[in-house]
């Protein structure tokens, strides 16, 4: 995954009381996760509004509000809103994540209605990873 560190690490929900905890580690590992997180879902919609970025040197942190909404086989549903925390360190290919975490804000799991229309494969955010 371009832009990670091998090392890299990633954490969603979990911590302080938040649900469903999945932590992937490397860049195979965090390929595997999201994967595993998205094939199979009917509908799968994410937006990010970056927010603040703080450099420090070869150190930098970043934050970003999202909304994930997902409707998957066997009735699964969720939306959530939460904020990605990410930290970066300067390499000689350029700024790389180190790691990032995802913090939930509200968490909504009860069914929604609405149509899905496919984007084909052009569309298929997988086949670019």
């Amino acid at each position: 995954m371009p832009g990670s560190s091998n090392s890299a690490e990633r954490l969603i929900g979990g911590t302080e009381g938040q649900p469903f905890e999945r932590r992937a580690k490397g860049v195979d590992d965090i390929v595997s996760l999201f994967r595993d997180l998205w094939q199979g879902n009917d509908s799968f919609v994410h937006f990010a509004v970056q927010g603040v970025i703080e450099v420090n040197g070869n150190d930098a942190t970043a934050q970003c509000v999202c909304h994930e909404q997902a409707r998957g086989p066997e009735g699964r549903y969720y939306r959530t809103h939460g904020i990605w925390a990410d930290r970066l360190q300067r390499s000689t290919n350029g700024w790389v994540f180190t790691s990032r975490t995802y913090r939930y804000l509200w968490l909504d799991m009860s069914p929604f209605t609405g149509d899905t229309f496919s984007f084909g494969e052009r569309g298929n955010v997988l086949s670019a990873v």
